[in-house]
Protein backbone atom coordinates (compact mmCIF):
# COMPACT_ATOMS: atom_id res chain seq x y z
CA UNK A 1 0.00 0.00 0.00
CA UNK A 2 2.38 2.72 0.95
CA UNK A 3 4.42 1.85 -2.20
CA UNK A 4 1.59 2.51 -4.34
CA UNK A 5 0.11 5.47 -2.24
CA UNK A 6 4.34 6.94 -2.97
CA UNK A 7 3.61 6.75 -6.62
CA UNK A 8 0.78 8.83 -6.26
CA UNK A 9 1.95 11.22 -4.44
CA UNK A 10 3.43 13.18 -7.14
CA UNK A 11 0.38 14.97 -7.98
CA UNK A 12 -0.73 16.42 -11.35
CA UNK A 13 -2.19 19.90 -12.39
CA UNK A 14 -5.63 18.41 -11.56
CA UNK A 15 -5.19 17.72 -7.67
CA UNK A 16 -2.40 16.15 -5.87
CA UNK A 17 -2.51 12.80 -3.46
CA UNK A 18 -1.53 12.17 0.10
CA UNK A 19 -1.25 9.46 2.43
CA UNK A 20 -1.08 8.99 5.97
CA UNK A 21 0.15 5.85 8.02
CA UNK A 22 -2.39 4.83 10.33
CA UNK A 23 -3.91 2.31 12.49
CA UNK A 24 -8.25 2.84 11.73
CA UNK A 25 -8.40 1.60 15.40
CA UNK A 26 -7.52 5.06 16.37
CA UNK A 27 -9.88 7.58 14.34
CA UNK A 28 -8.73 10.63 16.47
CA UNK A 29 -5.21 9.94 15.03
CA UNK A 30 -6.76 10.09 11.48
CA UNK A 31 -8.85 12.87 12.16
CA UNK A 32 -5.64 15.15 13.30
CA UNK A 33 -3.45 13.78 10.46
CA UNK A 34 -5.79 15.24 7.77
CA UNK A 35 -7.00 18.18 9.27
CA UNK A 36 -4.37 19.95 7.80
CA UNK A 37 -4.12 18.38 4.34
CA UNK A 38 -7.90 18.31 3.42
CA UNK A 39 -10.36 21.53 3.46
CA UNK A 40 -12.75 20.73 6.39
CA UNK A 41 -14.76 24.55 5.11
CA UNK A 42 -16.12 22.03 2.13
CA UNK A 43 -17.82 18.31 2.09
CA UNK A 44 -15.47 15.86 1.98
CA UNK A 45 -15.90 11.56 0.87
CA UNK A 46 -14.83 9.16 3.24
CA UNK A 47 -14.35 5.81 1.88
CA UNK A 48 -14.00 2.71 3.75
CA UNK A 49 -13.72 -0.01 1.27
CA UNK A 50 -12.73 -3.51 2.52
CA UNK A 51 -11.43 -2.74 5.27
CA UNK A 52 -14.08 -3.10 8.18
CA UNK A 53 -14.00 -6.74 8.19
CA UNK A 54 -10.85 -6.92 9.63
CA UNK A 55 -12.03 -4.83 12.67
CA UNK A 56 -13.84 -6.53 16.10
CA UNK A 57 -17.38 -5.66 15.11
CA UNK A 58 -17.93 -4.19 18.69
CA UNK A 59 -15.21 -1.47 17.56
CA UNK A 60 -16.69 -0.44 14.28
CA UNK A 61 -19.30 1.43 15.45
CA UNK A 62 -17.28 3.82 17.50
CA UNK A 63 -14.86 4.50 14.87
CA UNK A 64 -17.18 5.22 12.40
CA UNK A 65 -19.04 7.71 14.83
CA UNK A 66 -15.74 8.97 15.25
CA UNK A 67 -15.03 9.63 11.77
CA UNK A 68 -18.64 11.07 10.81
CA UNK A 69 -19.09 13.62 13.82
CA UNK A 70 -15.11 15.04 12.08
CA UNK A 71 -16.74 15.63 9.02
CA UNK A 72 -17.82 18.50 7.40
CA UNK A 73 -21.98 18.74 6.66
CA UNK A 74 -22.47 17.80 3.87
CA UNK A 75 -19.92 15.08 3.04
CA UNK A 76 -19.91 11.41 2.06
CA UNK A 77 -19.16 8.15 3.60
CA UNK A 78 -18.99 5.63 0.85
CA UNK A 79 -18.23 1.76 2.00
CA UNK A 80 -18.74 -2.01 0.73
CA UNK A 81 -17.62 -5.08 2.80
CA UNK A 82 -18.29 -8.73 2.62
CA UNK A 83 -21.70 -10.19 4.04
CA UNK A 84 -22.41 -13.86 5.42
CA UNK A 85 -25.65 -13.90 2.81
CA UNK A 86 -24.16 -16.47 0.76
CA UNK A 87 -23.51 -20.29 1.94
CA UNK A 88 -20.26 -21.14 0.03
CA UNK A 89 -18.31 -17.56 1.77
CA UNK A 90 -17.88 -18.94 5.09
CA UNK A 91 -15.87 -21.87 3.52
CA UNK A 92 -13.68 -19.31 1.41
CA UNK A 93 -13.41 -17.22 4.14
CA UNK A 94 -12.40 -20.03 6.39
CA UNK A 95 -9.61 -20.68 4.60
CA UNK A 96 -8.41 -17.14 4.02
CA UNK A 97 -8.28 -16.52 7.59
CA UNK A 98 -5.95 -19.84 7.81
CA UNK A 99 -3.92 -18.51 5.94
CA UNK A 100 -3.89 -14.45 6.66
CA UNK A 101 -1.99 -12.37 8.95
CA UNK A 102 -5.44 -10.65 9.62
CA UNK A 103 -8.55 -12.00 9.86
CA UNK A 104 -11.92 -11.40 8.13
CA UNK A 105 -14.95 -11.02 9.59
CA UNK A 106 -18.38 -11.20 7.19
CA UNK A 107 -21.83 -9.07 8.88
CA UNK A 108 -24.39 -9.36 7.83
CA UNK A 109 -26.15 -6.62 5.53
CA UNK A 110 -28.54 -4.93 8.42
CA UNK A 111 -25.45 -4.78 10.68
CA UNK A 112 -23.94 -2.73 7.92
CA UNK A 113 -26.87 -0.22 7.76
CA UNK A 114 -26.82 0.12 11.30
CA UNK A 115 -23.72 2.04 10.72
CA UNK A 116 -25.30 4.52 9.24
CA UNK A 117 -28.47 5.06 11.67
CA UNK A 118 -28.50 9.05 11.72
CA UNK A 119 -27.28 9.77 8.36
CA UNK A 120 -29.07 10.37 5.22
CA UNK A 121 -29.06 7.68 2.28
CA UNK A 122 -27.49 9.32 -0.88
CA UNK A 123 -27.63 6.23 -3.05
CA UNK A 124 -29.41 2.67 -2.78
CA UNK A 125 -27.75 -0.29 -0.84
CA UNK A 126 -26.88 -3.28 -2.38
CA UNK A 127 -25.08 -5.92 -4.00
CA UNK A 128 -22.68 -4.27 -5.81
CA UNK A 129 -23.12 -6.51 -9.04
CA UNK A 130 -26.03 -4.48 -9.07
CA UNK A 131 -24.84 -1.04 -8.99
CA UNK A 132 -22.92 -0.96 -12.62
CA UNK A 133 -24.34 1.72 -14.52
CA UNK A 134 -25.67 1.14 -17.92
CA UNK A 135 -26.53 -2.15 -19.42
CA UNK A 136 -24.75 -5.44 -18.54
CA UNK A 137 -24.57 -7.83 -20.78
CA UNK A 138 -26.36 -11.40 -19.65
CA UNK A 139 -22.71 -12.93 -19.26
CA UNK A 140 -21.43 -10.32 -17.16
CA UNK A 141 -24.89 -10.38 -14.81
CA UNK A 142 -24.47 -14.32 -14.85
CA UNK A 143 -20.42 -14.58 -14.08
CA UNK A 144 -20.97 -11.88 -11.26
CA UNK A 145 -23.86 -13.80 -9.41
CA UNK A 146 -22.08 -17.12 -9.69
CA UNK A 147 -19.47 -16.01 -7.76
CA UNK A 148 -19.19 -15.30 -3.72
CA UNK A 149 -17.64 -12.20 -4.25
CA UNK A 150 -20.32 -11.07 -6.88
CA UNK A 151 -23.02 -12.19 -3.94
CA UNK A 152 -21.35 -11.10 -0.52
CA UNK A 153 -20.28 -8.09 -1.20
CA UNK A 154 -22.82 -4.94 -0.24
CA UNK A 155 -22.28 -1.33 -0.48
CA UNK A 156 -23.72 1.79 1.15
CA UNK A 157 -23.05 5.45 -0.05
CA UNK A 158 -24.92 8.16 2.88
CA UNK A 159 -24.76 11.82 3.37
CA UNK A 160 -24.08 14.13 6.82
CA UNK A 161 -27.36 15.90 6.85
CA UNK A 162 -27.41 19.20 7.00
CA UNK A 163 -25.95 20.95 9.96
CA UNK A 164 -24.41 17.80 11.01
CA UNK A 165 -20.38 17.29 11.49
CA UNK A 166 -17.80 18.90 13.55
CA UNK A 167 -16.97 20.82 10.73
CA UNK A 168 -13.52 23.22 10.88
CA UNK A 169 -11.44 23.23 14.23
Amino acid sequence: MLAHANALLVGTAEGTTDYIHADIRDPESIVAAVRGRLDFDRPIALVLMGVLGHIDADEVPRIIRALVEALPSGSYLALWDGTDTDPGVPAALEEYNANAPLPYRHRSPEWIASLFDGLERAARCGRIRRTRPGPVRREERRSARDTPAGRALEWVRTRTPAGAGAGPG
